[in-house]
C-alpha cells in the first residue's frame, strides 16, 4: 500500500511540470479569401475549443478542462488570440487559469493544447 501511495505521489508531482510557452505559432493560408479563412479557423476550433469573432481578423478561442477531483466547474482554462487575414494566421497566448503561467513558462497541458490547435487549423486552411 505504501508503495502504491508513493507511486501516485510521484506521478502527481512529475505530471505537473511547466515548460517554456509555445507562443506566436503561425502558418500560411492558401484558401484565397478572408471569408474562407475565417470559416476554416472556426471549423478547426469546433471539436475542443470555443471561438468567437472579436473583430475582423481576430478570433478569441478558449479551452477548458474540468478537474473531477476539484469542486471547480472548470479548473483549467486557456485563452488564445488568433489573428488572421487571407494569407496567414498567428495563434498567441491571451490568458489562462490554473495553468501555472509565470510570464515565460506554463503547464505542459497548455502547450499540448495549442500545438494540437495549430495542427487542426493548418489542416483546415491548406
Amino acid at each position: 500500500m505504501k508503495k502504491l501511495i508513493f507511486i501516485v505521489l510521484v506521478l502527481l508531482t512529475t505530471g505537473c511540470n511547466t515548460q517554456p510557452i509555445k507562443d506566436n505559432l503561425s502558418s500560411p493560408i492558401s484558401l484565397g479569401s478572408y471569408e474562407k479563412a475565417e470559416k476554416a479557423i472556426l471549423q478547426a476550433l469546433a471539436p475542443l475549443w470555443r471561438g468567437h469573432i472579436q473583430s475582423k481578423g481576430h478570433i478569441i478561442a478558449s479551452r477548458s478542462m474540468r478537474n473531477y477531483l476539484s469542486f471547480n466547474a472548470s479548473s483549467h482554462l486557456a485563452k488564445v488570440d488568433i489573428f488572421f487575414d487571407a494569407k496567414s494566421y498567428t495563434i498567441k497566448y491571451k490568458n489562462s487559469s490554473n495553468l501555472k503561467y509565470d510570464g515565460e513558462n506554463i503547464h505542459k497541458t497548455y502547450n499540448k493544447w495549442v500545438i494540437e490547435l495549430n495542427r487542426a487549423v493548418e489542416s483546415y486552411v491548406r
